[in-house]
């Protein structure tokens, strides 16, 4: 463009002096090019309004059509009026955007008469294209909205912890071991009475010291939820650098057993001291209920083993554990809508899962003939539908109960307004609709539709009809 209006300059001399364009030949350039794109625009619009014009009609046409097979049928247009038939009591109209049955709020626009002679059931261009991108935004709102909402994590629980605990019984157990302890009795209370291995044989480890009889019952609730246990051992040797542990072991029903917590690097020192064990998140690689716990077999298994082969002796003053636990919490649950806004007698579908739940059950407000009852715990897919929906606010719970006790959650589906007759001047709609309106008689009807193009030859081509024409429609076809 640049190098044509060069060339075409009207002064020779400055074809090879230009080096650029003055403030008028370029506001002249932008203009030819704006006026350019707009004409083009203005005739893109034209095709369109043309082509939505053209389907319109054909539409039209093809209902007109089936109307008349009906006619040959019946002798008279549909719906029929039982039990007295035509003549029945008044006009009615059909527009395309709602359901002909009232007994089924998702069923076609036409009478349902004349469905049997329709192999497809048209609906306007405007209408079928703002369905289509209306559901589409929705679908990404609600898109949006359920992966937000499970991004949100329900808070855990907190742990409690019982008082430290005194064993009330010691046995020895030589599952492990090759020697046996002095007094190991003497593990239940801190009192420097010990408990008492002694050897100079390197590698030499004692029997173990099965303490149990912590009497958790009263600590830990039947049902709760076991963290962590916890085991402190205050303990001692003689003489430096003579004895590690040897085992530290778990005991539920009467078996040491689980993750060995025994720290067999560090010597034992010469003064009385605790080591602790385990702790608030540690099951010790072993699944809990709270009644293991709360059993009088519960408990720890502990021993040592010496290193050298000096004589030596190990203490034990005293055992103790700490379990961690909480009551279980409710149980989640979540509840999504496929849409939570729809158009008028349209439905959804519901899905919900949740976590620690036995059993569910479902209401709903106002109440609903499908969602009711029981319900599964968890049903992701293929979900549930709500059935066709006509009052503006739907809420739809989801009531469960677990160990924890109950829970609910809800989601709400919001219906659009109810079409008003055959009126097409909604513009809040976005689309317009098609019209079937049969006389009484049931001997006349008229098909309406709304042209797009101002200078279309057939458009108010029944602007005279009696009754008039509904509002905002400007194009007919009417029964021969």
């Amino acid at each position: 463009m640049i190098e044509l209006l060069v060339a075409c300059h009207p002064k020779p001399w400055r074809r090879k002096a230009i080096l650029g364009f003055t403030l008028i030949e370029l506001l002249v350039a932008i203009t030819i090019i704006s006026t350019l794109v707009s004409i083009g625009t203005f005739a893109f619009n034209n095709a369109l309004d043309k082509g939505r014009d053209s389907r319109r009609k054909s539409d039209l046409a093809a209902i007109k059509s089936d109307l008349i097979l009906y006619y040959q049928d019946n002798d008279f247009y549909p719906p029929d009026c039982p039990p007295t038939h035509p003549p029945c009591s008044s006009d009615l109209e059909f527009p395309s955007d709602t359901s002909s049955d009232p007994g089924d709020l998702s069923g076609p626009w036409l009478p349902t008469d004349l469905v049997p002679y329709i192999q497809k059931l048209p609906k306007d261009p405007s209408q079928a294209a703002n369905f289509v991108i209306s559901r589409l935004a929705t679908n990404l709102k609600d898109l949006v909205e359920t992966v937000l909402k499970n991004l949100v994590t329900p808070p855990e629980a907190l742990a409690a912890a019982t008082t430290p605990h005194d064993p009330t019984s010691a046995v020895q157990d030589t599952s492990k071991g090759v020697a046996a302890w002095l007094n190991y009795t003497y593990v239940f209370s801190s009192n420097d009475a010990f408990a008492t291995f002694t050897t100079n044989i390197n590698d030499r480890t004692a029997y173990l010291i099965k303490a149990t009889g912590f009497n958790f019952s009263s600590d830990v609730p039947s049902g709760n939820i076991i963290d962590g246990i916890e085991v402190r051992v205050k303990r001692h040797s003689l003489t430096a650098s003579t004895f590690v542990d040897g085992n530290v072991l778990i005991v539920k029903g009467n078996t040491p057993q689980g993750t060995d917590h025994a720290d067999t690097a560090t010597f034992w020192p010469t003064a009385d001291a605790y080591k602790t064990y385990g702790g608030a998140t540690d099951t010790w690689g072993v699944s809990w209920t709270a009644d293991d716990i709360r059993a009088a077999n519960f408990g720890v298994a502990f021993t040592a083993t010496h290193k050298g082969t000096l004589n030596a002796r190990a203490y034990v003053d005293h055992i103790q554990i700490i379990v961690y636990h909480h009551a279980p919490a409710p149980p989640t649950v979540n509840i999504f809508a496929g849409s939570t806004n729809i158009p008028y007698n349209s439905s959804t579908t519901l899905t919900w899962n949740t976590t620690d739940a036995t059993s569910c059950t479902a209401s709903a407000n106002p109440a609903s003939s499908t969602w009711t009852g029981s319900k599964a715990t968890n049903n992701m897919s293929p979900g549930e539908s709500t059935g066709p929906l006509i009052n503006p606010t739907n809420t739809f719970t989801l009531n469960c109960s677990g160990p924890g006790g109950p829970n609910s959650n809800s989601v709400t589906v919001n219906v659009g307004a109810p079409p008003t007759g055959c009126d097409n001047t909604d513009t809040a709609k976005g689309y317009f609709v098609y019209c079937y309106r049969v006389s009484a008689d049931r001997l006349s009807y008229t098909l309406w539709a709304k042209l797009d193009n101002a200078k279309d030859p057939e458009k108010d081509n029944c602007i005279n009809e009696n009754p008039p024409p509904p509002l905002g429609f400007n194009y007919c076809l009417k029964s021969e």
